[in-house]
């Protein structure tokens, strides 16, 4: 039979003693033993017990358990946290449900998962909603939220969880995906290795700037015996563009009458004025006019927020200190 033990040493009782008491379930005290258990508590809180043991007759801490788990219980639910010997964790159980928290040996932190990982902390989502971590405003709303699933995970804005605003996605070609406007003050680039030098140099090429939010088309063709040519554009071209601008370059000759002849109509426009059998370069910029940009008009020059006006992105090029940044903590007012 298993026989719980509690004890408690009272020193500064009018005569020290100790209370020792036995139950047949040394963990879920009921009925009698739950008033032997507030005793135990009294003892220790009241009378400054040195400490009490469950499960032990000589227990070295305020409150010691040994063999066994400490349970809550309130109404239908119950709690559970204990030390797993067999997988050397702590673990927080909503008892007969799930295991929700897992401390390993080695200060790992498991949540939501039953198991430790060899990380510092990972997160496993509840079933159904996949969201991860919530970051929360000073208000206690729930600004931002991080979701995963099988195969990616997303920041998005919290107020409405399929609002992503950037996603990393896993798969055959791992990519990653901004669901908003992206903003960076220095250069956007993309780097690969050095085609001349790969094992000691990298090559660099950066973003074209505008004003203007643009898509380029180009290409090259040869004019036809009358000295034209029609050049044929995706068949999304006039569904996501407007405003178009043209650009003509005669190759291996001078040809001042080249032009545009027809403008873009049903995806298609037409250059003439060249020599027959001339090859043409061309480029076509359209402004972005898919229905995002539609509703969201792109503003080149904007008012900055109240929280940051008389701060820079780059303080230390207009001969401000580095603490008038934008992302530098507001002076404390004095």
């Amino acid at each position: 039979m298993n026989t719980g033990v509690a004890a408690a040493t009272c020193p500064a009782a009018p005569v020290p003693f100790n209370i020792i008491f036995q139950s047949l379930n040394p963990f879920i005290m009921k009925n009698k033993n739950l008033l032997s258990l507030l005793a135990l508590m009294l003892c220790a809180g009241f009378l400054n017990a040195q400490n009490v043991g469950i499960g032990t007759t000589n227990p070295e801490a305020k409150l010691h358990i040994k063999d066994g788990a400490l349970r809550i219980e309130n109404g239908g639910s119950s709690w559970e946290l204990a030390y797993d010997p067999n997988g050397e964790h702590f673990y927080i159980d909503e008892f007969g449900v799930a295991r929700h928290f897992v401390i390993g040996k080695g200060g790992n932190v498991s949540i939501g998962s039953t198991t430790i990982s060899d990380a510092t902390l990972a997160l496993r989502p509840p079933n159904g909603n996949n969201r991860s971590l919530v970051f929360r405003a000073a208000n206690d709303v729930d600004v931002f939220e991080v979701r995963t699933d099988g195969n990616s995970w997303a920041l998005a804005n919290a107020s409405d969880g399929a609002n992503f605003i950037g996603a990393i996605i896993s798969g055959p070609t791992d990519r990653v995906r901004v669901y908003t406007d992206f903003f960076v003050t220095g250069s956007k680039n993309f780097i690969m290795d050095h085609p001349l030098n790969p094992a000691n140099k990298s090559l660099q090429h950066s973003c074209m700037e505008s004003p203007e939010v643009l898509n380029v088309y180009s290409g090259s063709i040869i004019l036809d015996a009358e000295g034209k040519a029609a050049v044929n554009l995706p068949d999304y071209f006039e569904a996501i563009n407007k405003d178009y601008r043209y650009q003509l370059t005669a190759i291996g000759g001078a040809a001042p009458q080249l032009h545009i002849a027809q403008e873009v109509n049903n995806n298609e426009f037409t250059i003439a004025g060249g020599l027959p059998g001339m090859k043409v370069s061309w480029e076509v910029t359209g402004v972005r006019n898919d229905p995002y940009f539609q509703d969201h008009p792109y503003q080149a020059v904007q008012e900055k927020p109240d929280s940051e006006k008389g701060r820079y992105y780059y303080p230390q090029g207009y001969g401000m200190p580095l603490e008038m940044g934008i992302n530098m903590p507001a002076p404390e007012n004095k």
